[in-house]
This record gives structure tokens, sequence and C-alpha cells, in this order.
């Protein structure tokens, strides 16, 4: 997940997300995007839910097709290339 962001030009972080894992991508026309990844599907929803949640500067989550355990994230409105590349990169 991080290698393809990485590949695609865009500055990516990784870091912990409660049990699982979040990795974070600012894209070279500035969208923000990324992947969450739980030990299950349950623990992932609930990770989803805090993302989703955030009173400040919340997270728009959608679950990837054929990971129960993954969801992508971004926030604000997503350009066309940011939408290809974040259904790219989460397959």
């Amino acid at each position: 997940m991080a290698a393809c962001f990485t590949a695609a030009g865009a500055a990516v972080r990784v870091r912990p997300a409660g049990q699982g894992t979040a990795v974070y991508a600012v894209t070279r026309d500035s969208g923000n995007l990324g992947f969450l990844k739980g030990p299950s599907a349950p623990i992932a929803l609930d990770i989803a839910r805090v993302f989703s949640s955030s009173p400040s500067n919340p997270w728009k989550t959608r679950p990837i097709k054929n990971d129960p355990t993954g969801f992508a994230i971004y926030q604000g409105t997503l350009t066309s290339a940011d939408s290809a590349l974040l259904s790219k990169c989460a397959k």
C-alpha cells in the first residue's frame, strides 16, 4: 500500500491506528488519502469509525471490496486522479 502511493509520487507516512495501521498519503495536488488496516474485520470497522467521527478533521472511509480488514480513507473532495490512485493502491 505505502509503496504504491510512494511510486505515484505521494508523500507517505505509516502510523499505528489502535490495533491496526494507517497509511497516510499527500498527493502532488495536495489530496489527503490513505488506507486503514485492522487485524480483523470488526476491529477495522471500529478504527474506520474513529477516523470518520473526528470532530475537527473527519476522514471519509469506504471499505475495500476484497479485504474486509481494510478501508480506503480520504479528506475533502478527491480529484479524478486521486480517486484513481486510491482505487489502484487499495486493491
